[in-house]
Order: C-alpha cells, then sequence, then structure tokens
C-alpha cells in the first residue's frame, strides 16, 4: 500500500480508496502487483496531475469505465471513480462507494481500504468471506459470464470454497459457457498461465 499512499501524499490528495484484489491480498498477505484505487473527485483533472509528479508518458485514459491506468516502480495501477455498470449495451456512471462495491464479482473483492483514514470500508461482510475462505457472488454471472471462470480460478489459486448458493450458480453457469467469448478465453489463459486445469467442472 505504500505505493498508494506515495501517490495520495504527491497529489496533496484525501481522495483515494483502495480495492479489490491488492486489498483482498494484502490481508492474506499475499503479493501483488496490481493495484485498484478509487478516487473520489473527478478523474478527469488526474491524468495531468499524475504525469507531472511522477513523470509518468504511458498513462491510458478509458472513458468508457470512468477509469485511467499506468505502471509505475513495477505495479499495474487503475485508478477509477466509484461507478455503477449497466449492461446491453455497457455503459457506466458515477456511484456511491456502496453502489460501487455492488458491481464487483464476489464479496472478498469489495473490502475498501481508506488510505488516508487507514481503515477498512465492508459493506458486504467480504472480510468475514476472507476469513471463512468463501467466494460468494455480487455481480450477475449473466452480465459477465467471464465471473464464472474468475470464480474457479480464485477457488483454486486461494483454496476457498463457495458459498452453497454460489456452487449452484456455478454449475449452472457452465452448463452454457461460451467457451469461445473473449473475456472468458482470457480468465482461461490466466488459469493456463498458473498451470490450473482449464477443466472447470472438477472445481466445482
Amino acid at each position: 500500500m505504500e505505493f498508494a499512499k506515495e501517490i495520495e501524499e504527491i497529489l496533496n490528495s484525501e481522495n483515494f480508496i483502495a480495492v479489490g484484489g491488492v486489498v483482498r491480498d494484502y490481508i492474506l498477505s499475499l503479493p501483488t502487483k496490481d493495484i485498484d484505487l478509487i478516487y473520489c473527485a473527478d478523474i478527469s483533472s488526474l491524468r495531468s496531475k499524475l504525469c507531472s509528479s511522477f513523470s509518468l508518458v504511458n498513462v491510458k485514459d478509458n472513458p468508457n469505465y470512468l477509469s485511467i491506468s499506468f505502471s509505475y516502480r513495477g505495479f499495474d495501477f487503475t485508478i477509477t471513480n466509484a461507478r455503477k455498470d449497466f449492461y446491453n449495451p455497457f455503459h457506466c456512471e458515477r456511484a456511491t462507494l456502496e453502489e460501487d462495491a455492488n458491481r464487483r464479482d464476489f464479496t472478498i473483492n469489495t473490502i475498501m481500504f481508506d488510505i488516508n483514514k487507514h481503515k477498512y470500508i465492508d459493506y458486504l461482510s467480504g472480510m468475514r468471506d476472507l476469513r471463512n475462505g468463501i467466494i460468494r457472488r455480487v455481480a450477475s454471472f449473466e452480465d459477465d459470464p467471464s465471473r464464472v471462470v474468475r470464480a474457479i480460478r480464485f477457488r483454486a489459486i486461494l483454496n476457498f470454497d463457495f458459498s452453497d448458493s454460489t456452487r449452484k450458480e456455478v454449475e449452472e453457469a457452465l452448463q452454457t459457457l461460451d467457451l469461445n467469448n473473449y473475456r472468458v478465453r482470457k480468465e482461461i489463459r490466466k488459469m493456463e498461465e498458473l498451470g490450473l486445469s482449464t477443466n472447470l467442472k472438477e472445481y466445482v
């Protein structure tokens, strides 16, 4: 978290909330290179501040996701506004932190950490599921089928189990999973890179 804190201090801002895998892995004492931050102010002005403060030349804007991304000191940062996602067609809009938590895939990835106040924000009891080794779905598998594969990958690498309802939903989703879907293929490649079996049904 120290690099995220450094960004906050240099930009003289109290508007950064860490979220997702970086918080999960921090609690589990696991290494991570992906750092997701929520910026609680207008993100459109943040790009120039980052470039001037850190001499960044490869900051990527993604206005469709209200986010920017860049690499810094070996870490891959994604900074986004708190948002709600809508599908068919996809679009998003700014939202509260609680609404942002409800768009995420699993409760263990909804835990937030206020960098300035040094405290956790846990709207969906993700900390409880993390302690108990449980993967519990939040956002819909139907909206993003790749979440099914991601659930299986987390189960394998963290040695967690599914909640009863999530197990049933994974089993049902696997029956109609389109393996040619780009996002699904991307998640399967991540499993291959980790040396995991891609016979998805064996994890359920």
